[in-house]
């Protein structure tokens, strides 16, 4: 299963907790299609009221719940009518995982992806292909620029090469059939540091990834838990960006 968050604390997972008090934080909200938000009234007299009418909690009290499920994607804005503050919840749609191909190999070799992702190869450099050894695809041989995507409905790995210069690459399609990991704590330090928690299953394990625009992930750390939380510290982060784990099916 996926969970991330970035640098503004934006996080998304199966169900995302919002509180509300003299704010919604956490705010942005980024999530996927068919999560939802649950918002937790921490003080009184406040409502979540999206203004195109998808969603009115109504007015309450501390301790209250709400939550919502969001089946497409897009930005959705939303408000406190009674004293006036905004929050958004951004929805993606499937993510597409790019890979480079370099002159003599993959980058990154290795990807993992959820089914119906997709995997974008951009040449950028001459004379190459990407082709799956089982005929799942062929790209055909290009040149510096060229860009090929295919979209993954089922599971497993695929592994492929590109035939001139023999260099390989494997992809992983992983259905979430484990339990989604929970980010919290998230704490950007100057210049470069950024952290937070996630929790795990002892013995599982996991995958972190960064990107800068929802878009090209890259690969920072797999580890094996060995409790039910792990910290984890990224010592060259940039100013903002976003972070995803996947805990790897046994």
């Amino acid at each position: 299963m996926l969970a991330a968050l970035s640098l503004n604390t934006s996080i998304f997972a199966a169900t995302v907790n919002v509180n509300i008090n003299n704010s919604f934080l956490p705010d942005p909200v980024v999530i996927n299609t068919n999560d939802s938000v649950k918002w937790t009234w921490v003080s009184n007299d406040h409502n979540s009221f999206n203004t195109n009418g998808l969603w009115d909690s109504g007015i309450h009290n501390a301790g209250f719940t709400f939550t919502h499920t969001f089946p497409t994607p897009g930005e959705f804005y939303y408000t406190c009518t009674v004293h006036g503050f905004w929050g958004v919840i951004s929805v993606l749609g499937q993510f597409t995982t790019n890979v480079n191909i370099l002159g003599n190999a993959f980058d990154p070799p290795a990807v993992t992806i959820r089914p119906n992702d997709t995997v974008k190869w951009t040449w950028l450099t001459d004379f190459h292909n990407t082709l799956n050894t089982n005929g799942v695809w062929d790209s055909g041989i290009h040149d510096t620029d060229f860009a090929y995507e295919f979209k993954f409905t089922s599971t497993g790995t695929f592994p492929y090469l590109c035939t001139v210069h023999l260099f390989t690459g494997a992809v992983t399609v992983q259905a979430a059939t484990v339990p989604p990991s929970v980010l919290s704590q998230p704490r950007f330090t100057p210049p470069a540091t950024f952290q937070f928690n996630y929790s795990s299953s002892s013995g599982a394990s996991y995958v972190v990834q960064r990107s800068a625009n929802l878009s090209n992930w890259v690969s920072l750390k797999t580890n094996v838990a060995g409790g039910s939380s792990v910290l984890f510290q990224d010592t060259n982060s940039s100013p903002r960006g976003f972070y995803r784990v996947f805990q790897m099916s046994p």
